[in-house]
Order: structure tokens, then sequence, then C-alpha cells
């Protein structure tokens, strides 16, 4: 009952916590798209769309996999190419990298599979006039609804809406609002200020990290549809976390799933049918 309570009070309210503000000319933006296998069209829809972002930025294609076709890739569709000799802490291995190797004042992160609208930093820089912010998250949208995460009874709902759609904005009320990974945009001073993203976990975006700061920071959540991507089956999922993460990933993925099955109550509860086939592996 205290949950519930506490749900209730913290989801009160979703409506927006902070005024939109047009973002001022000028600022300084990279746009990382870290990959590993991706297939290429689907780095293409994101590349393509990533370069078409309105605002003046540059975008840097991420290659953990170290591929010629990849490189060959972003150089045709006008983005900058980066990659590393390892694969070390995986997909936070490769944001920590990036960040020494570029200068932008802010960093938007996108998956390979998700793919801007145009106005992707019209809609979210404005909010980093308050120089406390340091993320701005928005939500994860996918234009193939008949994919394993969404109620087939209703298309318009998969199984992170009520996270996306209920619990992010309501936390914006009492500034606690989860940093997701993709779609983001950061203030690159407050990540480094934290030593970049946590490695200590495969899904080190969830991760939590205590930091010494000489002021608390802010996070807004932005409830705006910017981006679209895709969903992974069930069989396709467990064999990115394969080859991605190892046994330990596989290992944690089951974990996460097991979970899901040990309370049937509380997902009949949410009046919708919650799929524990698709765990959130950002890293």
């Amino acid at each position: 009952m205290l949950n519930y309570l506490l749900f209730a009070w913290m989801t009160r309210t979703v409506a927006p916590a902070r005024p939109f503000l047009p973002p001022r000319p000028g600022l300084s933006v990279d746009v990382f798209i870290p990959t590993y296998n991706e297939d290429l069209d689907v780095l293409e829809a994101t590349i393509t769309g990533a370069v078409g972002i309105r605002y003046p930025h540059l975008t840097w294609v991420l290659d953990d996999g170290r591929r010629p076709e990849v490189e060959a890739l972003a150089r045709r569709l006008g983005a900058d190419y980066l990659t590393r000799p390892d694969n070390l802490y995986h997909k936070a291995g490769n944001l920590n990298h990036a960040l020494k190797h570029t200068t932008g004042e802010f960093i938007a992160i996108l998956d390979a599979d998700m793919v801007p609208q145009p106005d992707y930093l019209d809609r979210t820089l404005g909010y980093f006039e308050d120089e406390k912010l340091a993320f701005v998250q928005m939500p994860q949208e996918f234009y193939n609804q008949d994919s394993i995460q969404h109620d087939p009874l209703s298309r318009h709902w998969h199984e992170q809406t009520l996270f996306f759609r209920v619990i992010q904005p309501g936390k914006n009320h009492t500034n606690s609002a989860f940093w997701t990974g993709s779609p983001s945009v950061m203030r690159r001073k407050s990540l480094e200020d934290i030593g970049g993203v946590a490695t200590e976990t495969v899904r080190a975006v969830i991760e939590r990290r205590p930091a010494a700061l000489p002021e608390p920071l802010a996070a807004v959540y932005r409830f705006a549809e910017s981006v679209v991507t895709a969903t992974y089956a069930e069989g396709e999922l467990r064999e990115r976390v394969r080859k991605e993460y190892g046994e330990r990933g596989l290992v944690e993925m089951a974990l996460g799933m097991a979970s899901c099955r040990v309370f049937p109550v509380a997902k009949r509860a949410l009046g919708y049918a919650v799929s524990c086939s698709k765990v959130q592996i950002e890293v």
C-alpha cells in the first residue's frame, strides 16, 4: 500500500515541469552513434537522420567493430568516424573514449537503431539555459508496432510506455528523472565531472555513481517524440547479449527476466500484457 501511495504521489501529474525554450544559436554539439555489429542498413537510417538534424552539429559514428565498410558509410553520409583499439567496457567505454576525442559543449547520444527527427536538438537544447541542468532524456518510440514488446490489443502501448509516459514525467517534479542513455542530450561538463559513463556493470547506463559535485545538478525528461527505433525479438536479443557482453550479460538478462516472471500479479495489475522477453541492456 505504501508503494502504491508513493507511486500515485510521484505520478500525480505528468505535465512538463519546465517551460520549453528554443535554443540560442552558436552552441557546439556532438552527436554520438555508438555501434558494434549492427547491419549497415540499420546504421544508414540512423546516420542519415543524425546528419539531417537541423541545428548545427557534428555527427560521430563510434564503431567498436572497427569495420571499414562502416567508416566508408559514415564518410559517404557526411559523418565523422571514430574507433579504438579494443572494446574495453563495451558501450560505456566507447562513449568515454569519444569524450576524449571530441569537444562539443553538449552531447547527443543515439543508439545505432534510433533515427532522430530534424528537430531533435531544437526541442532539447533550450532547456540547458538552466546552468544546473545536466541532461535531457527523451522517450523511445517504435515504428515496428508488431514487435514482441507491443500489446497486440493496443499497438500504441508497449512495455516501456508506463516508464516513459508516466514514471519519467512524474519524476521530473522531484528532480529524479533517470538517464537511460539513448535518446538523450547531455552537458559535457556534467558527465566529465563524474568521471564519464559508469563502467562497473554491463548495464552501465543505469548504474548510479556517487560523486562529489560542487552543487546539485538537475535533470529533465522531455515528453517528445523526436526519435523512432526498432525492437528485438527474444532470440535476437539473446544472441546480441551473448556476442557483445558474454556470459555475464546473459546471466544479468536472465535475472531481469526472472524478476519479471516472479510477480505476475503486478503485471496483471498494470492492465496490459508485459513481455519479459525484452530487457533493457543499455551499456
